[in-house]
């Protein structure tokens, strides 16, 4: 099914409340599925003392005739799955807000990972640095495996560090809205791995994307692990060999590395 990319985007403004508890500061960008914006909100916490929690706010337009996808709601369940994890944001809040709208409220992250990288001489980590980074990274994708999904699109923009002050070396695993379970629960209350379609859409960001994604095959475990790889090695070595081709060129240049 397609996205919803093409649908206009969700508009707030300045101190509009959300929810009636949630109040909007100002946009913080937009992409293909909607827009992010600030907002804040002021709790009692349990001691009685006043704090103020300034958190993002993706908002999604919903299509009235069922044509697009909501990417939106599929990424509230997988997070609210994945609270235990210190390796993604808080979900405070999340749903339809509206009968055209989808909301999620989540707290606050630092700098995208691809970010920081284009910000260091030759565009790479040290190699102590990326491994560090990966051994974080690579906790996070065993993390959302471990409670049945896929990603499908790993790459260093859908990483971030965490927020001033104490969260600076902790590393987050965003966008789940390309996530899809891997396994389903059977007739007789197991566990057992989906079956795997004949074709599937595309999915995933073709620099970092695996052979299977660009053959439009059913993705696996395996396979958010070959765009783990391919993001830690462009972090130490500053580039992709097939970053500046495309198609079915770049999709040679991997399988010669697969063997």
């Amino acid at each position: 099914m397609p996205s919803s990319g093409s649908l206009p985007k969700p508009e707030f403004f300045k101190n509009d409340l959300i929810g009636g508890i949630w109040k909007v500061e100002g946009e913080l960008g937009s992409g293909g599925c909607g827009v992010v914006y600030r907002v804040a909100s002021n709790v009692v916490t349990k001691s009685g003392e006043k704090k103020t929690i300034v958190a993002a706010m993706k908002a999604e337009a919903i299509d009235l005739d069922g044509s697009y996808g909501e990417t939106l709601n599929a990424e509230v369940v997988v997070l609210r799955r994945m609270q235990w994890s210190e390796h993604v944001c808080r979900l405070y809040a999340g749903g339809r807000l509206s009968p055209s709208v989808n909301i999620m409220i989540m707290s606050m992250v630092g700098r995208a990972l691809s970010w920081v990288r284009k910000q260091c001489p030759e565009q790479k980590f040290t190699l102590s640095t990326a491994m560090r980074i990966a051994i974080q990274c690579l906790h996070a994708i065993q993390h959302l495996h471990s409670i049945g999904y896929l990603h499908r699109d790993v790459k260093a923009s859908n990483y971030a560090l965490g927020t001033f002050p104490n969260g600076l070396r902790d590393v987050h695993l965003l966008d789940f809205g390309f996530a899809r379970a891997y396994v389903k629960r059977s007739a007789d209350g197991r566990m057992r791995h989906r079956r795997a379609r004949r074709k599937a859409p595309f999915l995933g960001t073709q620099r970092y994307c695996s052979i299977n994604a660009h053959m439009k095959l059913e993705q696996g475990r395996r396979d958010d692990l070959w765009s783990f790889l391919y993001m830690i090695v462009e972090m130490v070595t500053g580039k992709l060999p097939w970053k500046s081709v495309k198609g079915d060129e770049a999709v040679e240049m991997k399988a010669q590395i697969q063997g």
